[in-house]
């Protein structure tokens, strides 16, 4: 048995938009919206590396 990971506890407030396309994907695909959060998250890292810098200001209206 392996073993476990250290976790941490974030907050993130979403729009009410942003809430229900994330729980629809959930659902549809029968997992938690946390297990949706990591998963986005996870290939965010992958795609940009991590410690990759962000373009500042965010403006979130233009993320891919």
């Amino acid at each position: 048995m392996s073993p476990k990971k250290k976790v941490a506890r974030i907050t993130v407030s979403l729009t009410q938009e942003e809430y229900l396309e994330l729980e629809a994907v959930a659902r549809s695909n029968d997992v938690s919206l946390s297990w949706v959060t990591r998963r986005a998250i996870n290939e965010y890292l992958e795609r940009n590396g991590k410690g990759s810098e962000l373009s500042l200001p965010f403006d979130p209206r233009q993320s891919s």
